[in-house]
């Protein structure tokens, strides 16, 4: 059978609750049915990727302030994208997750007669994403097959609002990736939270409040909070507790299901202070880690918390008091040495292999009631095993320095990455410093020699030179940086110190956007010279203290070096960071530089960071600072010393005399 499951949040770029629609597409495949996932990604290169039976067809995110100032946003325009990607494909049947996807899978019906069966995964009420919705949910309502609500809560509200029932199957968690080990009770007590700190119906202020009761009582207590945010919000919210507790408050970045799940491991209790949850996927993920659930007796977190054996509740109307006390009765119920075990076994209710057989036996239902002949699994599509494959090949520029060229290689490498949508984005603001970098060694013929690349998180220009053939090793000077670094083949130093005691030397070492959070850069670059072979190069990227933005700023009476950084925990960033991060002149480089007897080869300014619209689903970049920021940006495109970043060649100055005059501004 041929079926489509629809959604415009994408996958991996998003973790949300959507993400149940990727793994039941996943789920789908796997059954043998030929299952093409219509989604977004950020970017303007459309792509399909092949995972055996899944084709994951992706569609550039149609969004910009403007749409946002017009209170249109990028998952009601898929609703069009989608229309158009489902006339395409001759499908049996049709699994939608949100209004406008559903939308379009009812007029596709009406063109097409293509069953549809929306997944109903909103609350109360169930048609919030989208304008004119309830206008348009009651078209999908009247027209669809079935419906799929997630829990009892939601089903309710659907046979209220609309006088229809739906089939009830509740979210599978992935009992694979979510699993638990025996762990001993932590000590000190770890209360975790990864629902998003954006959204006031999760009520992370409320837990706040109540972690500061709980910090009286139990001291050692922690508090990790890895919810989807933004620097603003974090801010406020650390804000309103007393210094203490911000000290015991984590902000964690998750960048995969299996950070996550590490995190679900690692914790001691697991708390969701959600009102009207529509089902509570957290809970069922960590209960199939082993670790217990404090959640809200609301919504679908109360049909999933049934067995106290499991988890604590406490009521919708309490205060920060009596959530302090359900988490203290959570934290005691993890140290009961069977309780990780029965979390596990009730979660094993709610896993794929129990709840996705209801899908396949939906389909047949549907499909004999219609009288409408599904596709022999026979026929289905032969597609590559490997989940890297991607239609629009992407090839290595070789030895050109073409900018364009470089900039397709470099969308084609990132779209291959399996990370998040702000992960996302974080990358591509660098996208003109590497390409810069990249172009450099490429002109010059550099192909032979090792490469060190040094950075304060997690770069993509490592994996860029390696696939250009260099080898490379990619060190990140943070004591603070994420553990899901790893995954990318880097090294973690606390201090760039540690360098000093290498006996391996670099035929060119990177250091990139390092210095600002560097207390003594010319100490730093007295370390990198002894890591440099004979002929070696230095490159340095790093922030211009003159860039137009900042003076503008300046003027309009904000700090531009600390305006968008949280108070706490950004990932990829420390406090000792925090406190001496500055930006500097050609001059102070050139200064420091010359202090640890190195010289300059070229020296340029680099529009260093891609502007972006947004790097957080549901964070709204207002239209006044959209057009301020396009503003400097056309000002340093055509002012050089106005730009946002600086680049400097550096050799030793005893072996490189001849060179030092040669300068490129």
């Amino acid at each position: 059978m041929k079926i489509a499951v629809t959604s415009p949040f994408g996958w991996p770029y998003v973790r949300r609750g959507n993400r149940v629609a990727y793994e039941l597409a996943v789920y789908l495949a796997r059954q043998g049915n030929d299952v093409h996932f219509i989604t977004t990604k950020p970017g303007a290169v459309r792509r399909d990727k092949i995972k055996g039976n899944l084709t994951i067809k992706y569609y550039p995110v149609v969004d910009n302030p403007f749409l946002t100032a017009a209170h249109i946003e990028y998952w009601q325009t898929f609703g069009l994208t989608c229309l158009r990607a489902l006339l395409k494909g001759d499908y049996d049947m049709v699994h939608p997750i949100l209004t406008m996807d559903a939308f379009a899978a009812s007029l596709n019906r009406s063109f097409k007669g293509t069953p549809f069966i929306p997944v109903v995964i909103n609350g109360d009420p169930l048609y919030a994403d989208a304008r004119w919705a309830k206008r348009l949910f009651h078209r999908v309502v009247t027209t669809a097959s079935r419906l799929v609500t997630i829990s009892n809560f939601v089903n309710n509200i659907l046979h209220r609002d609309f006088g229809v029932d739906g089939v009830m199957i509740p979210c599978p968690v992935d009992t694979s990736k979510f699993y638990y080990t025996e762990k001993e009770n932590s000590d000190p007590p770890k209360i975790l939270c990864t629902a998003t700190l954006i959204m006031e119906r999760k009520r992370v202020p409320l837990l706040i409040k109540a972690f500061e009761v709980l910090i009286e009582k139990i001291p050692d207590a922690i508090l990790q909070l890895a919810g989807e945010t933004t620097p603003e919000v974090t801010r406020n919210l650390l804000m309103q507790v007393n210094t203490k507790t911000r000290a015991s408050i984590v902000i964690e970045n998750i960048t995969s299901d299996e950070v996550l799940a590490s995190f679900y491991r690692n914790a001691t209790v697991t708390v969701l202070p959600s009102l009207k949850e529509p089902f509570g996927m957290v809970t069922t993920e960590s209960l199939a880690c082993g670790t217990p659930v404090v959640g809200t007796r609301s919504g679908g977190t109360t049909e999933i918390l049934d067995d106290p054996g499991v988890g604590v509740t406490f009521e919708p109307s309490d205060g920060p008091q009596e959530l302090c006390e359900a988490l203290i009765k959570g934290i005691e119920l993890a140290r009961n040495p069977e309780t990780q075990k029965r979390c596990n076994e009730h979660a094993q209710g709610y896993s794929w292999n129990t709840l996705g057989p209801k899908y396949e036996e939906l389909h047949s239902a549907v499909l004999n009631t219609a009288g409408r002949k599904s596709r022999s699994t026979s026929k289905a599509v032969e597609k590559s095993g490997d989940a890297s494959v991607i239609s629009n090949e992407d090839r290595a520029p070789g030895d050109s320095a073409d900018q364009t060229v470089l900039k397709r290689f470099f969308v084609d490498t990132l779209d291959e990455q399996d990370i998040t949508l702000q992960m996302y984005y974080e990358i591509e603001r660098g996208m003109p410093r590497c390409i810069y970098i990249l172009q450099w060694l490429l002109t010059r013929k550099i192909h032979k020699g090792n490469i060190l690349v040094l950075s304060t998180c997690t770069h993509f220009l490592a994996t860029l030179l390696r696939k250009l053939g260099f080898p490379v090793r990619h060190v990140v000077i943070n004591n603070g940086a994420d553990t899901s670094v790893e995954k990318i083949d880097c090294e973690i130093l606390q201090d760039p110190q540690s360098l000093a005691e290498w006996k391996e030397h670099f035929s060119v070492i990177v250091c990139d956007n390092l210095l600002p959070y560097m207390a003594a850069p010319d100490r730093v670059f007295q370390i990198l010279k002894k890591r440099l072979s004979p002929n070696g190069v230095l490159l340095v990227t790093t922030p211009n203290v003159n860039q137009y933005a900042n003076r503008f700023n300046l003027r309009s009476g904000f700090n531009a070096n600390r305006d968008d950084i949280p108070l706490n925990g950004s990932p990829g960033m420390n406090r000792q960071q925090l406190q001496c991060l500055r930006e500097y002149t050609l001059a102070d480089v050139e200064e420091a530089a010359a202090k640890a007897g190195l010289t300059v080869l070229q020296q340029s300014y680099l529009t260093g960071e891609k502007h972006i619209d947004k790097t957080n689903n549901f964070a709204h970049v207002p239209l006044k600072n959209y057009i301020l920021h396009k503003m400097c940006f056309t000002v340093e495109r055509f002012i050089a010393p106005l730009r946002s970043h600086l680049f400097l060649a550096l050799k030793n100055r005893d072996r490189n005399k001849e060179n030092a005059g040669n300068l490129d501004t």
